[in-house]
């Protein structure tokens, strides 16, 4: 029987340079045959293996982009038809961000102070934790803008503020920028 595809998800981002590639068991198969290409019309594999399992993971990492990738059953008697191909993207998370302002350990009367970080290639949102506690405990603000600032709408409370910022895409997150 014709493979049926379950691992990556088609269309899935993921940030793993070698995935899983995963399909089901076909009964009375002896090997598989992958295929992994950028071309659509698989013309230039960058894998072609045969595992005898129902599972597959490159040994080298693939280069970042879009790839597709279909498998077919062998067994004594012939090979099966090739599954549907189905698509995975590679690629990284963004850069940690950068805190521009308000400068580390600054002093301000406004209690509704303008938060900027530089803007991360790639990303799609940030995430800002601003607290009046070092470990983030009990964050104030807690939002997620597509821009690289970010004003709360809310008094802050009077004190020393905390405030750290992530970047986000399709592929992950960056680790939090240091506070």
């Amino acid at each position: 029987a014709v493979p049926v595809l379950a691992l990556p998800a088609n269309g899935s981002y993921t940030s793993d340079l070698t995935p899983t590639f995963d399909w089901n068991d076909v009964s009375g198969a002896t090997s598989y045959t992958i295929l992994v290409d950028n071309n659509s019309d698989f013309s230039t594999p960058e894998v072609t293996n045969s595992p005898t399992l129902s599972t597959y993971t490159p040994a080298a990492n693939l280069a970042v982009g879009t790839y597709y990738w279909k498998v077919l059953a062998t067994n004594a008697y012939g090979s099966s038809a090739y599954s549907t191909a189905w698509t995975v993207n590679l690629g990284n998370p963004p850069a940690v961000p950068v805190l521009v302002a308000p400068a580390d350990a600054s002093f301000t009367s406004d209690a509704t102070p303008a938060f900027d970080w530089n803007d991360v290639s790639g990303a799609t949102s940030y995430a800002i934790l601003v607290d009046n506690n070092s470990d983030f405990s009990s964050p104030e603000v807690t939002n997620s803008p597509t821009v690289s600032t970010y004003t709360p709408a809310a008094n802050l409370g009077n004190g020393t503020q905390y405030w750290k910022v992530l970047a986000t895409n399709a592929y992950g997150s960056s680790a939090y920028s240091a506070a």
